[in-house]
Parts: C-alpha cells; sequence; structure tokens
C-alpha cells in the first residue's frame, strides 16, 4: 500500500509537470539566394527604398511564441550591392497572423564565403500584423560606414509574443529585402544597371541631336 501510494503521487507530479511545461520553442533555418538582377522597382531605384524579389528555392514556415528564425541570404553569383550613406535595412517575411508581434533579433551584412562584415546590435521591437524581422538603421549599429558594399545578410530574430491573446502562430512566406540610402550600386550583373542605362540614353540622344543638328550646317556650306 505504502508502495502503491508513492506511485500514486509520483504520477500526480509527473501529470502537473507536464502540465505546467512551456512547449518546447523551436528554430526555422532558411537558406535563400537571392538575385539581384530582378529588382523589384516599386519602392524606387537608388535613392529611397528599394525592394528585391526572386528568392530561391520558394519556402513557407510557422513561427510560435518563443520561436526562432535563423534566415540567410546569398545573393547570385558574383553579385555585390553597394550602399551610400545607408539609413536603413530590413529583411522580412509576410504573415498571417492578425496581431502585431513583438521581436529580438540581429542583422549581419555578409561577403561572398558567408561571413559577417558587420553586425548589428541586438533590437527589441513591436512589428506590424503581417510581417517578421526588425528594421534596422545606423543607430542600430557600433559603427556604420558611410560607403557599404556586401554580398548577403543574414537576420536571427525570435518572436517573443503576438499581441492578440487568440493568437499563437503565424504562417510566414513572401520574403522581402528593403533599402534605404542616398545611392546604391549593383555589381557582378555583367550589363549596365537601369540608372546607367538612363544616362546612356540620354548621352545616345544628345548625340543624335548634335548629329542631325551639324548634318545641315554642312549642306549649307558645301
Amino acid at each position: 500500500m505504502k508502495f502503491s501510494g508513492l506511485l500514486a503521487g509520483a504520477a500526480v507530479a509527473i501529470g502537473l509537470a507536464t502540465a505546467v511545461a512551456p512547449a518546447h520553442a523551436s528554430t526555422v533555418v532558411l537558406n535563400e539566394t537571392l538575385d539581384l538582377s530582378t529588382p523589384q522597382q516599386n519602392y524606387g531605384f537608388t535613392a529611397g527604398w528599394r525592394g528585391f524579389g526572386s528568392f530561391s528555392p520558394g519556402f513557407s514556415y510557422d513561427l510560435s511564441a518563443g520561436d526562432t528564425l535563423d534566415f540567410t541570404v546569398q545573393f547570385g553569383a558574383g553579385q555585390s550591392l553597394t550602399l551610400i550613406n545607408p539609413t536603413f535595412f530590413w529583411l522580412f517575411s509576410y504573415g498571417s497572423a492578425n496581431s502585431n508581434v513583438n521581436g529580438t533579433g540581429s542583422l549581419a551584412f555578409l561577403d561572398g564565403d558567408g561571413n559577417a562584415l558587420l553586425t548589428s546590435n541586438l533590437k527589441t521591437d513591436d512589428e506590424g500584423v503581417v510581417h517578421f524581422g526588425q528594421n534596422f538603421g545606423p543607430g542600430d549599429f557600433a559603427a556604420l560606414p558611410t560607403t557599404l558594399t556586401f554580398q548577403g545578410l543574414h537576420y536571427v530574430g525570435t518572436l517573443n509574443s503576438f499581441a492578440n491573446p487568440d493568437v499563437t502562430m503565424s504562417h510566414y512566406a513572401d520574403p522581402q529585402v528593403l533599402f534605404s540610402a542616398d545611392g546604391a550600386r549593383i555589381g557582378g550583373l555583367g550589363v549596365p544597371e537601369p540608372g546607367t542605362w538612363a544616362l546612356m540614353l540620354l548621352g545616345f540622344g544628345g548625340l543624335g541631336l548634335a548629329l542631325r543638328r551639324r548634318r545641315p550646317q554642312a549642306l549649307a556650306a558645301a
């Protein structure tokens, strides 16, 4: 009787421990390639906002409170991005939850081998309803150069909580990279950038106009 009583007590204790133990947090690891040759132009070019699409492979994932996202993005082979006087960086994914989220994370700029060139301080903030991934500015780094060249990004962040108590999980997909800077250059594409094309077209247009003006003068002189 005494032995069976001990077993019953142990069973109750185990049951209580199971009931109060928090769910095991998980880490979602994503390794993506981003082709910079297909930028999304909805946010403008060079000065101001700019976004990129064409992540591969495609993905989607779920995050609950306490889960961590480990998100690495390498640009296409030989591609690099140079920002002049950068003021804003954001690597994030759109989500489905009807709730703001609180998160803590950091952002690193990578070289072509995936090594960190510059890493932000840890940042905790409340984010919007439809995305996860902190945005970062110059104040989030110990020192930010006026000219920054990198070949990838690495974001690590933990979803701390949902503002809406009825939400326990959000589904995320559709990743985005956005930045704001006074100027930008994309390296390694092998073709002129849109800004370069514009300058070339202006140059060719001016040359054509000069030739048209010169030809009547030459005929008159003859």
